[in-house]
Order: structure tokens, then sequence, then C-alpha cells
């Protein structure tokens, strides 16, 4: 009996001796749908294993390759032993129906083979019609407002990505279309709510045709990876879970932009407005100009401040605020613009007008704002000529008899008294020259860098964002108004231009 019990621990020991050099080979999910990854998991135990360069999988590129090496314990009897195990993880992505051929690997000195897998390509497709399949782990899609449209319209393309809730997504990489043709911009961020057992995450993208004619847009992909149960038979794999990755991709759509009639500033449905804080202003005194444009539609290079042809009227522009949002299922903009006006004398803000094509109606229209006349107190009057309305008197003055005097006695004096006040000018011309210069130097050397002017002009556009630049202009305009009470420290003029470098 103690023979037969020796010979069948020497069995015992030589079953987990041969199974010490073992190779498997399983992949992630052996029917998949176009645009989906394969995983190829390759798993050999042994304790000298040698694994090939694998760069290509029947033709198709490995994309990744993840190596893991650990220990499996067994124990016969009370008798514990290790096996060294090996793994590699390869993805590739194939585009037919295919066989992953036998992969050979060197364990204690033999070369081992895999079975050959077979991989099917469903013939479904990549994406449900709708976005409510419940059939799926995940799905993504991607929707249009409209399919037809007029250039210059905006409609609003909206992706899906709905994934059950027990999927255990772990990552997901996002590839949006090119969006070629359009000019495209995300609006409102990424939406998430739920949907019955389903997560939803919501994207919505405004699309401006650029030109017209037929214009495709690509599906937008999405790879995400998720845990799985093993689904192999190995003893010790049920106690672990595996990442599997997928791809998804939206169906392809076309979108028919048709012309316009002519062109036009504007395309959609808009209102414009322009009000003033004040109609009556002393001289000097600034009369706000408020601009607002809101309405369905796209407004990229739009400029409402169009007053530059204002001679004499310092004019000064805030940087202009637009917002962007998703109203009733369309692209709804508001814009709002601030202009300045400064003068000494009456003036009048001239109106604006857009010209405007409604898609919904199929019509056109022209917007027009309100045209504003400024009483300006104590406006500087036209200074009149001096000899305008004044009378001319002609004084005859009697010739007197005096002293014969020789003729070129007289022509010569005349003329040295020519030459010393054209000498005498020249001096005064040459000392004013030079004590301008000298009183410019005086004042460079003193701080006074800028103008009233030109710091108003500079500091204007910042007034909204900092408190300081607000009072230093408000003091600036009312000492430019004749105020003798203001004084501005220079050092303060220069710490405010300094803190301007913050925006900017």
């Amino acid at each position: 009996m103690k023979n037969l019990g020796k010979y069948v621990m020497l069995f015992l020991v030589g079953c987990s001796l041969l199974q010490a050099g073992s190779l498997r080979a399983f992949v992630s999910d052996s029917d998949i749908e176009p645009g989906e990854s394969v995983v190829l998991y390759i798993k050999a135990q042994g304790d000298d294993i040698e694994f090939p360069t694998i760069e290509k999988i029947g033709g198709y590129r490995v994309k990744s390759g993840l190596s893991e090496t650990g220990y499996s314990i067994n124990s016969v009897n009370g008798q514990t032993s290790s096996i060294k195990e090996e793994s590699r993880s390869l993805i590739f992505t194939p585009d037919k129906d295919m066989t992953i051929p036998p992969i050979e690997v060197k364990v204690d000195g033999k070369i081992l083979k895999s079975d050959p897998i077979k991989i099917t390509l469903s013939k479904k497709s990549v994406t449900p019609p709708t976005n409510t399949d419940n059939t799926s782990i995940a799905t993504l899609s991607l929707l249009p407002s409209k399919s037809e449209m007029y250039a210059g319209e905006s409609i609003i393309a909206t992706l899906y990505f709905r994934y059950r809730r027990d999927a255990d997504i772990v990552k997901s990489e996002y590839q949006k279309p090119s969006f070629d043709g359009f000019l495209a911009k995300e609006i409102g961020g990424v939406q998430e709510y739920r949907d019955g057992e389903y997560d939803v995450k919501e994207l919505n993208y405004a699309l401006t045709p650029l030109d017209s004619g037929k214009i495709d847009v690509e599906p937008a992909k999405l790879r995400f990876s998720r845990y799985v149960q093993s689904n192999t038979h190995d003893m010790f794999d049920m106690f672990y879970k595996k990442a599997v990755a997928k791809t998804i991709a939206s169906k392809a759509f076309s979108v028919d932009v048709k012309p316009l009639p002519k062109d036009f500033d504007l395309v959609g449905d808009f209102k414009l407005k322009a009000t003033i804080n004040k109609s009556e202003v002393e001289a000097n005194k600034p009369v706000e100009l408020d601009i607002v444009l809101e309405g369905y539609g796209a407004i990229d290079t739009l400029d409402l401040s169009k007053f530059d042809a204002l001679s004499g009227i310092a004019l000064y522009k805030d940087e202009p605020v637009k917002k962007e949002s998703i109203k009733d299922g369309r692209l709804y903009t508001s814009y709002h613009q601030k202009v300045v006006f400064v003068s000494d004398r009456d003036f009048t803000i001239p109106p604006l007008g857009l010209s405007l094509f409604d898609p919904q109606k199929g019509t056109d229209k022209t917007l027009k704002t309100e045209q504003f006349s400024i009483k300006v107190k104590g406006s500087v009057a036209p200074v009149a000529s001096p000899t305008t309305g004044a009378e001319q008197k002609t004084v005859q003055v009697e010739p007197q008899n005096t002293p014969s005097t020789p003729k070129t006695e007289k022509s010569e004096t005349a003329k040295q008294a020519s030459w010393l006040y054209f000498a005498i000018f020249i001096s005064g011309v040459i000392i004013g020259v030079l004590a301008l210069l000298l009183f410019r130097f005086i004042r460079a050397k003193k701080g006074d860098i800028m103008s009233s002017d030109d710091l108003l002009s500079k500091l204007y556009p910042y007034i909204s964002k900092d408190k300081e630049v607000e009072a230093l202009v408000r003091e600036l305009y009312a000492k430019k108004a004749g105020d003798k009470s203001i004084k501005i420290d220079k050092k303060r003029i220069k710490q405010v231009l300094a803190n301007l470098k913050k925006y900017q």
C-alpha cells in the first residue's frame, strides 16, 4: 500500500508538471460590428516563456499590446505548487470576416501553438435608427434638426451617447466629426440625464454652412472600455473581471443647402433695438448708446458700431458681449454693444440698418434703429470772422510840410528797417520753438506722458472691468470739462496703466 501511495503522488506531480507548460488564446468577442475592435488574449504557463513580437494579426495592424506576469498556485492533497503565467493583450480592428491564425509561443524549450479563432463581422447597422434601442450596451447618434436649409442659416446637430447603467464603463474617448463645410461650435456643454435603465450624455453643435450645395457630415466615433466577467473556463479567471474595449459610431448624414437670393447682413429671425442714456448733456460729457440684437440665428462677424465717420466726436467702444443658447430646438443669439460719444457741440447719432433674410418665412426685411439728436449744453458756437458786420473806416492823413529829404536816403533807411524786422521775427520763431521743446521735455520728465484724450482712449475699453479705471475716467472727463478742483496724481495714472496688462 505504501508503494501504491508513492505511485499516486508521483502521478499527481507528473500531471502538475505537464500542466505547467501550456498555451491558450481567446478573444473579447468573436461576433463584432463594423468599426469595432477585437482584443486577443494569449496566456502561457511555464518556467521559461518566450513570446514572439506580433505587429499584425491576419494582416491587420496591432494598435496596442499589454503584458502581464503572474503566478498560479495549485493545491492537490495538501501539496501546493506555483506556476509562472505570462499574458499578452493585443488590440486590432478587422473590416471583414477572418480567422486568427495559430500563435506560436516557446514554453520551456518547446514551441506551443494556439488554436485558430474565427471572427465574424455582423452585417447589421452600427447605430440603430433612433437613440431608443434597448438591446445594445451603448449607442451613439448624431441627429440634425433639419436636412434642408439656406446658406447662412444655422441648424442644431445633437449627439447622444446612450449606455446601460450597469455597463461598468471605465473609460471613453470621443472623436467628433470634422464638420467640413460648416462653421461649427459646441453650445451649452455636455448635458447628462437618465432614461429608464440608461444614462445619456447629450452635446449640441450649431452648424452654419459656408456655402450652398450638398454637404456630407461624417460619423462621430466613440471608443469605450468596460469591465466584464471573464468568459474563459480557467478556474482562476472566475475571480476577476477584464477590461474590454469597443468602438461605436453614429450614422453619417447629409444636408442640402440652398443659396440665398442675394447677400444679407443676417440670416434668421432677429430684433434690433438701440437706446441712449440721455439726450442732453454738458459739453465733453459722455453719452452712452446701447445696441441690442437678439433672435434665432448665428452672428459671427457682425460689427454694430460703425460710427467712425462722425468727425469731431470722440468715440469709445466696449467689447461686444455675445451669448448663444438652444431655444425651442434652434440657435438663439443675443448681442450687446455699448458705444460712448463725447463732444463739445450738438451732434446726431445716425440710425443703424441691417438687411435680414428669414429662412422660416422665405422673406427679407430691413432692421433699423432710431436716430438720436444730442443737445450739448454750452455748445461751442461758430467763430465769427473779424470783419463780419464791422464798419470799416478810412482815415485820410493830410500831407504835412516837412523838410525835403533826398530820395536815396529814404530808401536806404527803409531797407535797413526791413532787415531789422525780419531778424527780430526769425529770432522770435527760434525762441518759441526752443521754449516749446523745453516745455515738452519738462513735462516728459515729470511723467505727464499722455494727453487727456489719449488717456481716455486707452482707458475706456476697460471701464467695465476695473473700478479704479472707471473712477479715473470720470475724473478725466470732469477735468476736461473745466472742473479745476480735480487733481490727478501722475503716479496713480502710471499705476492704473500698468494694471491694464492683466486684461491684455
